[in-house]
């Protein structure tokens, strides 16, 4: 539906958007006029790109690690300079992926703090513009991991964040820790201490930040056994596939952790749910075993009564079958009934 009150919020939007692409002045003109059908409207626009802005200058300031010449390849700002005609006009939004793309480059060559602010100078002739970039490169990382024994150095490197979205007040710092602290929980390590020591050196007059994750491990409680009683109507294997939660030497790693049987609990009971038992309830306990480090899972169930589909009766039906009927509906005679 046309409404003509929404034309003029429309050509604005429109110039926006070509200003947002590079262009000066750019003017927007919608029309509309009848169509030859009833109710039919015709709808005529037209643009006038006007000038364009290009990039003059491109100054680049702070950067000791990185070359000129490297961060020039990771602009599409840089590149356009060497295009000709309008192919080659300055986009502001484009400089911004531009300055996401440099500090993603930092961050993979362990530079962790890396900041790139950006100033774009305007007032020159023939709608020329020049770009400045300020780079503060910060320390240089090195990650290390003392005190593993159970994790090789390739499954913790995994686990660091440092440079996914930089370190920037030890934001990155803590998210490894907590990576780390989780897989240890996982694997059955619910004592696991974790904690990360960091120390400035001097490396050929560069600064480097050379960041530890001192890790005391503690006992690792091991699934001797996962017990299963109470199911009638589902298999028990079904239920296995169901939880995280296994012996050790099966699939899986076979480390104990609370908080994943208590996910392994509800998991069950909804499978329960969707399989049509609206009144099932799933218990799950632990038991430790000789050694303590050594533990019994039982997970006790109540099925209750299940509620399945009887008889599926369609009125009115024209244009399908009722076989076709059927056929589109999730809820089917001996179907669970959710």
């Amino acid at each position: 539906v046309l409404r003509t009150e929404n034309i003029a919020r429309q050509q604005q939007q429109l110039e926006t958007l070509f200003r947002r692409r590079g262009f000066v002045d750019p003017r927007v003109k919608i029309e509309t006029e009848a169509d030859s059908g009833p109710g039919l409207v015709r709808v005529n626009i037209r643009v006038e790109k006007g000038p364009y802005e290009t990039m003059e200058e491109l100054r680049i300031e702070g950067n000791r690690a990185v070359s000129n010449a490297q961060i020039k390849r990771l602009m599409n700002t840089w590149w356009a300079t060497l295009l000709i005609g309008v192919s080659g006009r300055f986009q502001e939004a484009e400089l911004k992926e531009d300055v996401r793309q440099i500090s993603a480059y930092y961050r993979r060559n362990k530079y962790a703090d890396i900041s790139v602010r950006w100033q774009v100078e305007r007032g020159r002739e023939d709608h020329r513009v020049g770009v400045r970039l300020e780079i503060t490169e910060g320390p240089h990382y090195e990650v290390r991991f003392e005190g593993n024994q159970s994790y090789g150095w390739f499954e913790l490197k995994s686990d660091v964040a440092l440079f996914d979205k930089g370190n920037r007040g030890g934001r990155g710092v803590r998210k490894t820790l907590r990576n780390l602290r989780e897989r240890y929980r996982r694997g059955g390590f619910v004592q696991a201490r974790i904690e990360a020591r960091q120390e400035d050196v001097s490396d050929a007059g560069s600064a480097k930040r050379r960041v530890t994750f001192v890790i005391e491990e503690g006992p690792r409680s091991e699934v001797q056994a996962v017990v299963i009683r109470g199911n009638r109507a589902v298999d028990e294997d079904e239920i296995r596939r169901q939880m995280l939660t296994r012996a050790s030497g099966l699939l899986g790693e076979g480390g104990f952790n609370p908080e994943t049987l208590s996910a392994d609990r509800l998991a069950v009971e909804e499978f329960y749910r969707r399989q049509g038992f609206p009144k099932a309830l799933v218990f799950a306990d632990h038991r430790r075993l000789e050694p303590k480090t050594r533990v019994e899972v039982r997970i006790d169930i109540k099925e209750g009564p299940r509620k399945q589909v009887n008889a599926v009766d369609f009125e009115g039906l024209r244009c399908l079958t009722r076989r076709q009927a059927l056929g589109l509906l999730s809820m089917k005679p001996g179907s669970p009934f959710l």
